[in-house]
């Protein structure tokens, strides 16, 4: 595998889905090249500094509100039994 293909799968790579060949063959060129291999420890850094620094909690009842608007833009609007719909 050259860098090219080593960089386009890098992600997928971290995330854990790749294939079992395809991992081998990012492993041993992220062993024998340098440059990748950087790259390769640039990119678990960034993840292990977001994994511990971005741990804030959603303010209470973020949740909630989310879901409500989700129902509300999912809910048809109620249209007036006196007033014509929008096909008349």
């Amino acid at each position: 595998m050259d860098c090219i293909k080593v960089s386009q799968n890098l992600y997928d790579y971290l995330d854990g889905e790749v294939g079992p060949f395809r991992h081998q063959a990012i492993a041993r060129h992220l062993h024998a090249c340098a440059a990748c291999s950087a790259g390769y420890t640039f990119e678990v850094q960034v993840r292990q500094t977001l994994l511990e620094k971005c741990r804030d909690e959603p303010p209470p009842g973020l949740r909630a509100r989310i879901l409500d608007a989700l129902e509300a833009a999912a809910t048809p609007p109620d249209l007036d039994a006196g007033s014509p719909g929008p096909l008349a």
